[in-house]
């Protein structure tokens, strides 16, 4: 479903659940992948279907634009991601192949490789260009000697697309050369890694933030040797005493953050760069809450955070810890999902909810405004789940993806 402010926007229907939905880079369409075989291309402001069907030969996990919005990638339980023009509809390519399911396929930052991820334990990296070969940067198994084995849980691609990361169900997080597929860096961090995110911190520099099952997180600083590419030095900080997998960089790089292990408060670091190297230095300041903290999420500009309990939206000042907003919305929210409007001067945040009933959970979407605290709408939904809530990158839609 799309919405447009106050204005219920057309239903762009699939046949099974709805998985993924994603706006291209100037807001006018919107790609949809669903469990029933396709992904499907569509006319925002109308809700028109703009081409055939993007078809599969088994369920769809995910559907990306290009970051010139010219083509689409897929990812399919049919063992392959395909990418797809679409001013025709049709495939651009021969599909690529992996031996297992392909959980997620994204382009490049420059658009100029797809990065595939599967349930068998590979990562590949697809050069678009013109007789390219692809590179294969990841296969379980691939170093016994590094216990590289085990589902791959999560992999991210640098801003430049130059490396790759990725970690595995057995904790091991290993940096990769995309050209040569060759290792750079590994380490085992300690059970499940999710999620991973590599960003550019102050200065250019490049960072990673691990999530470790172990109950830690932990600070990747990678310095690489101009002269030397493959001279690739890796200091590791850990960050102690948190759910490794609620840690999360700001949008500029400069702090992180995560719940405490009680997961009633909300705690920072500042990436702090010295003469004995970069580390993450814990901040005093809490976001402290009466109950347990389900979601919590930066604005597009890293100075607010929004948190989300089992019965209040709240909006904080990232910088003072000052509580700006508090929003009671009485609802089973651990699952729910918030998302900001890019666009802040909007002051817009929506999120999905289940309000608990005699007759059982009735979910909705609703819109705030988060400077005034005051609920803008609510919409109700037939749905058995949620899937991806996005905003358009203008800020003027907001599309929910959901099974019914």
């Amino acid at each position: 479903k799309l919405w447009e402010r106050r204005k219920l926007g057309p239903e762009m229907r699939h046949g099974d659940r709805v998985t993924d939905v994603e706006f291209s880079p100037d807001g006018r369409r919107l790609v949809t992948a669903s469990w029933d075989n396709t992904a499907r291309l569509w006319e925002v402001e109308s809700g028109t279907l703009l081409t055939t069907p993007f078809r599969h030969k088994s369920r769809l996990w995910t559907a990306q634009f290009h970051p010139d919005g010219s083509k689409v990638v897929t990812a399919s339980d049919d063992r392959t991601a395909q990418v797809w023009d679409i001013a025709t509809g049709q495939p651009i390519r021969e599909p690529f192949r992996h031996l297992g399911v392909v959980m997620e396929a994204e382009f490049s930052p420059d658009g100029r490789c797809v990065l595939s991820r599967s349930n068998e334990g590979v990562s590949c990296v697809w050069d678009l260009r013109p007789q390219q070969p692809k590179s294969m940067v990841f296969r379980r198994g691939i170093n016994p000697s590094h216990s590289h084995i085990g589902d791959l849980v999560v992999a991210d691609l640098s801003p430049d697309g130059e490396l790759l990361m990725t970690g595995n169900v057995n904790g091991w997080a290993t940096l990769w050369d995309v050209a040569t597929g060759n290792v750079l860096a590994s380490e085992f961090q300690g059970g499940l890694l999710a999620p991973m995110v590599l960003f550019q911190g102050e200065g250019g520099a490049l960072h990673a933030s691990v999530g470790s099952g172990w109950g830690a997180g932990f600070l990747w600083t990678i310095h690489r040797n101009s002269k030397a590419p493959n001279a690739i030095r890796v200091e590791t900080e850990k960050i102690t005493e948190v759910p490794g997998r609620s840690l999360m960089p700001s949008p500029g790089g400069q702090r992180l953050m995560a719940l405490s292990k009680d997961r009633r408060s909300v705690v920072f670091w500042k990436v702090v760069q010295g003469r004995e190297g970069t580390r993450p230095a814990k901040e005093e300041m809490e976001l402290k809450h009466p109950d347990l903290v389900f979601q919590h999420s930066w604005d597009p500009t890293g100075t607010l955070v929004a948190t989300l309990t089992a019965d209040h939206l709240r909006i904080w000042d990232s910088l003072t810890g000052d509580l700006l907003t508090l929003m009671p919305n009485a609802v089973h929210a651990q699952r729910g999902r918030i998302a900001f409007n890019p666009v802040a001067e909007t002051g817009l945040i929506a999120l999905t909810l289940a309000k608990r009933t005699e007759r059982g959970f009735e979910r909705a979407v609703q819109l705030w405004d988060y400077r005034s605290g005051k609920l803008q709408y609510e919409i109700p939904v037939k749905a058995t789940g949620f899937g991806a809530l996005r905003f358009s990158p203008n800020g003027r839609f907001l599309a929910l993806g959901f099974k019914d």
